[in-house]
């Protein structure tokens, strides 16, 4: 089955949603691991991870008559109603985002020799992307944890593709200028 069935599929399904609300079930199925990793690694308490998850399909399923389509189907569209959900969640109860990045995502955004063990980098690497600004963060996310891609990324964020991919980069620069040169090989 090739991309565009895959698609018109989906489509298919976001049109019978409108007028039945258990058509909605395969694109539930479908994305949840997905949305729910992305809270999952956001919160770090999997039962507030599973109630948020919950929120994201409950809206998604109030609002898919809003839904415009998209090539990327309605993957970004789930995930821009994610972000919502945990902005709204983390300004109501004053916390933040965490930002789990394995170890190759560490050296992957980070792309230095480095001498220090992968335990300090992510120590330190930590503390600095505390330090961005939520959006900054959210797009870290995004990328890194949720693994969108930067269509995805510019359909959340309805910027272009290109935009997406620079913000991150601009982003990913911002960080390897702070790492000390102590931490550099």
């Amino acid at each position: 089955m090739g991309a565009y069935q895959v698609a018109s599929t989906e489509f298919q399904e976001i049109a019978d949603s409108v007028k039945n609300p258990k058509a909605f079930e395969p694109i539930y199925n479908r994305h949840f691991q997905s949305i729910y990793t992305y809270m999952r690694n956001s919160v770090r308490d999997p039962e507030l991870a599973a109630d948020l998850c919950a929120d994201v399909f409950y809206s998604a399923l109030l609002n898919i008559r809003k839904f415009k389509i998209t090539p990327g189907g309605i993957r970004p569209w789930l995930f821009k109603i994610a972000v919502n959900i945990l902005r709204m969640h983390f300004r109501k109860n004053k916390s933040v985002l965490f930002i789990p990045l394995a170890d190759f995502q560490i050296q992957e955004l980070i792309s230095v020799e480095t001498s220090i063990e992968i335990a300090d980098l992510r120590k330190y690497l930590a503390g600095e992307l505390s330090k961005l600004n939520s959006d900054e963060q959210e797009l870290i996310q995004l990328r890194f944890v949720a693994e969108c891609s930067y269509r995805e990324i510019g359909i959340i964020y309805e910027i272009s593709e290109a935009a997406a991919k620079m913000r991150i980069s601009r982003i990913i620069d911002k960080l390897k200028k702070i790492i000390p040169q102590n931490l550099k090989s």
